[in-house]
């Protein structure tokens, strides 16, 4: 017995299930015997089965070729075949020339080589031609000297290789054409009521554009529970690992409607809208037309070829295939049997009727699994079985009043969400959660990094179905994140965001003509309606409201205080504020107002502030200045990221003290004459998650000190009580490619330092020079960590000293603490090789010392490599 450890029981759709853990033996496989797939001869192995043409025309034969190989040779070769299912025909192969001989084979990492005769052989047989419409199925069998025999595909007649003779002219359409081919008593499987709702895999052959083939496929229908039992029904289409569907994809959805219209692929632009807007998930579909096994369910598809998979996944996030993936989604069973037995097979439901339905809002179910898994389907990683994420995200929503938004603060990427919500609501999602009755189509993703929740857009085809004048707030428990001030005007900002630059008639008029064209569709409804929807949703957003401070009326005024609270207006374009040219994230306490906590410097501020839109510009119309007087203390400078190298390597780099790895860090500097208490504020690599990690209590930063955080993935390092300036090990790590950091205020909102950097260079550290000057950054090939930063180069290696005692020779020379110099010999100058006398050292102060204890009786020469 084999597969997963878990037995999931349950009486008919989902009552009274459970799932229960079985034990397991601890030592799987056969160690220190004979595997139990071990057999004394496999029989020929094969190699790059083809048939040509890929589709046959009628009454016209079809060459079947593939390579073998024996170390007994291969003693006979026959191609098998039947038409149609009927009785199993064969014909035998034979060698085909010798220019043929050679087989570029894969071996099983993707790469492919060439293996000459005699190891491989080409072998060729040939079907006669067979009447129109007709699908042949194949496959070849040999047998080697030793009388083993062996088939390919190994399933033999269970496999499914197939061609379709041609039924009609080859298309002139410029779209692809994906070709799905089954045997008449698979397909009719397929559609039987009782396997509509099975996800078994049948066996199929898909050919693309007539040129690419693809043997023994796994198809099953694709659709929910009521959807496919209907016209509308989808295929799901499985590849195998050795042909990948254009060389990457493992599994392609064809989608065959935009909701109930069939052959419609308007989803294509509500997927354009979210490519182009940013900042929401979306994939990657292609337009064909399909030839499906039956022959009405034959049209234009939109091909999902990338969906929130685990390729995906890892594209976009760090390890982000390692993240719990959920589909959220009603429950639904039949009410019916086919007789009215209770016993027999239960009617298949459908669109119109003949199923029970249970909509389940996110709220606090407890903590066992069991009461979740059944409307978050866990699409990944379900041999871990990890449902905390989606009890975490369900808890919070069941929360109500403040706690909802402190609870969502930890457990949402929040900005995403309300994006996403605000992109939902543009365009006119009539069968989603927060857009409409229905709490489905949707997906929620933990993400690895940080384990916030991020909601992702799936199957939304009854995008342009809501009216276009409907309410720019939507429902459910996911509603609660915009009953308080600060969110509710980010999502204002959001919508106004997409609108200006992508939900409009001005972009989209290009993409609903050209995909109109390529579809041979007319889209002219949906830019009608982007353009409504549109304007609606402007005129109920504040965009007339005009930036302004509005503390003492907007007048200069004094203080005796080292921070002050700035209130003021903004219209609905402003996302942040710069305070004289630093970004600040301003706390939004109503649709137009905000207010802005200010440190001052004693006596005179100047004080300028900037509107910034969602995509970081400065706006003309949002700015305004004030001066304030401060009579009284002065407010700490903020501490400032300093320093940093995002790709550290040794033996020239910089080595972590805790485990001696060579790792990215940056270094923290306090410009403030006395010591800062940095604890409770928060670092990040993801600006947009600015309360990514909390700094320990107690990290202590002395008057113009320097502290040095390594970005190494190992907060477990850090040391309770370390003192002053000790490293700390922050949960995360830097690209080399560039990206950012940020240091935050205790508030999680406000920025106090933030750096974004491109492409590192290797062993070359970025920073401030002097330190704390904001002002520009500078490469540094003299880095200088937990000290102040220079622009001086590192400087001559000069020899300070040598001394020889009988056969050992002391050398000494000038060294930058914190580097690392290897020193070399050769004892012929004329040699172009030399030889390391030590392993690389590492200075600890200005100079470092080497002994060579062996001596020549001739010359030796000596030189001192600084590594970089």
């Amino acid at each position: 017995m084999s597969g997963k450890g878990k037995l999931n029981t349950r009486l008919y759709f989902n009552r009274l299930a459970r799932t229960f853990d079985l034990d397991a033996p601890r030592q799987n496989g056969t160690p220190g015997r004979i595997n139990t797939a071990w057999t004394t001869n496999l029989g020929p192995t094969f190699a790059n089965l083809a048939h040509a043409p890929t589709v046959a025309e009628v009454g016209r034969p079809v060459t079947v070729t593939v390579d073998a190989s024996d170390p007994d040779a291969v003693a006979s070769m026959t191609l098998w075949y039947s038409v149609n299912g009927d009785a199993w025909q064969n014909v035998s192969m034979t060698l085909a020339p010798p220019a043929e001989a050679s087989a570029a084979v894969l071996d099983g990492t993707g790469e492919e080589h060439l293996v000459t005769a005699p190891a491989w052989a080409r072998y060729r047989g040939m079907v006669p031609g067979q009447a129109a419409g007709s699908v042949v199925q194949f496959y070849v069998e040999a047998a080697d000297g030793a009388g083993a025999q062996s088939t390919f595909p190994g399933g033999g007649r269970d496999s499914r290789a197939l061609w379709a003779v041609r039924d009609a002219p080859s298309s002139s359409s410029a779209l692809h054409e994906f070709r799905m081919l089954m045997t008449p008593a698979d397909r009719t499987r397929l559609h039987a009521p009782t396997n509509t709702l099975s996800n078994e895999l049948l066996g199929a052959t898909i050919v693309e554009d007539e040129r690419e083939v693809y043997y023994n496929c796994g198809v099953r229908l694709k659709g929910s529970f009521v959807g496919r039992n209907v016209a509308r029904v989808g295929f799901h289409v499985q590849f195998n690992e050795d042909n990948l569907f254009r060389g990457v994809h493992r599994v392609v959805s064809v989608d065959r409607a935009m909701h109930t219209a069939i052959g419609n692929i308007g989803e294509l632009l509500v997927k354009q809208i979210a490519c182009h807007a940013g900042g929401i998930p979306d994939m990657h579909d292609d337009v064909a037309r399909c030839l499906a096994p039956v022959a009405s369910y034959s049209g234009v598809v939109l091909l999902r070829v990338s969906g929130f998979d685990n390729d995906y996944l890892d594209a976009q996030f760090d390890h982000g295939a390692g993240g719990s993936l959920f589909e959220v989604e009603v429950l639904r069973w039949n009410n019916a049997t086919v007789d009215g037995n209770p016993l027999s097979p239960k009617q298949v439901g459908n669109e119109s009727g003949g199923t029970g339905y249970a909509n389940l809002e996110l709220q606090n179910y407890g903590e066992s699994a069991e009461n979740y898994r059944w409307f978050f389907l866990l699409v990944n990683n379900r041999t871990a079985d990890d449902f905390s994420g989606a009890i975490a995200v369900s808890k919070m929503f069941g929360l109500n009043g403040t706690p909802v938004i402190t609870q969502a603060a930890q457990v949402l990427d929040l900005d995403e969400w309300l994006r996403t919500m605000a992109y939902a609501q543009l365009v006119g999602m009539a069968d989603a959660y927060f857009t409409g009755a229905n709490i489905h189509n949707f997906r929620v993703y933990i993400r690895p990094d940080d384990h916030k929740a991020l909601f992702m857009p799936w199957d939304w085809d009854s995008a342009f179905q809501a009216s276009a004048s409907a309410s720019i707030f939507g429902s459910g428990n996911i509603a609660k994140l915009l009953n308080f001030p600060h969110q509710r005007r980010l999502y204002l900002n959001q919508l106004f965001d997409l609108i200006n630059s992508t939900f409009n008639t001005a972009y989209m008029g290009r993409w609903t003509a050209h995909y109109g064209a390529v579809g041979q569709q007319d889209f002219t409804a949906y830019l009608n309606y982007i353009g409504a929807r549109a304007s609606f949703v402007l005129g109920q957003l504040p965009t007339a409201a005009a930036f302004a401070i509005g503390s003492n009326s907007g007048n200069d005024f004094t203080t005796n205080t080292a921070t002050v609270t700035l209130t003021g207006s903004a219209p609905i374009s402003v996302r942040t504020i710069e305070l004289n040219g630093v970004a600040y994230a301003p706390t939004w306490t109503g649709n137009t107002n905000w207010s802005l906590v200010v440190p001052l410097f004693f006596g005179t501020n100047a004080l300028t502030l900037q509107g910034v839109d969602y995509a970081g510009r400065r706006l003309s119309n949002a700015v305004d200045s004030i001066q304030i007087i401060n009579t009284g203390p002065l407010a700490l400078l903020p501490v400032v990221i300093n320093e940093w190298m995002a790709d550290n390597a040794g033996p020239g780099g910089l080595a972590d003290g805790a485990d001696g790895l060579f790792q990215d860090w940056f270094e923290l500097f306090n410009p403030n004459p006395v010591a800062v208490n940095l604890g409770g504020l928060y670092l990040t690599d993801r600006l947009a998650s600015p309360n990514k990690w909390a700094i320990p209590t107690n990290t202590i930063i002395s008057g113009r000190g320097f502290l040095l955080v390594w970005a190494d993935g190992n907060p477990e390092q850090n040391a309770a009580n370390a003192g002053v300036d000790a490293d700390l090990h922050a949960p995360f790590q830097l690209s080399g490619d560039g990206e950012a950091i940020g240091l935050f205020a205790a508030d999680g909102v406000t920025p106090l330092s933030t750096v974004t950097f491109g492409a590192q260079i290797q062993n070359v550290s970025q920073g401030r020079f002097p330190d704390g000057d904001t002002n520009a950054v500078f490469a540094m090939t003299n880095f200088t960590p937990r000290a102040a930063n220079t622009l001086a180069g590192l400087g001559e290696v000069r020899v300070l000293r040598v001394i020889q005692s009988g056969p050992v020779l002391e050398l000494q020379w000038n060294a930058i603490a914190g580097r690392s110099y290897r020193v070399e010999f050769k004892d012929d100058w004329a040699s172009e090789e030399w030889t390391a006398l030590t392993d690389p050292l590492r200075a600890t102060g200005p100079s470092l010392t080497v002994q060579d204890p062996a001596l020549p009786d001739g010359p030796r020469f000596y030189r001192v490599l600084l590594l970089r």
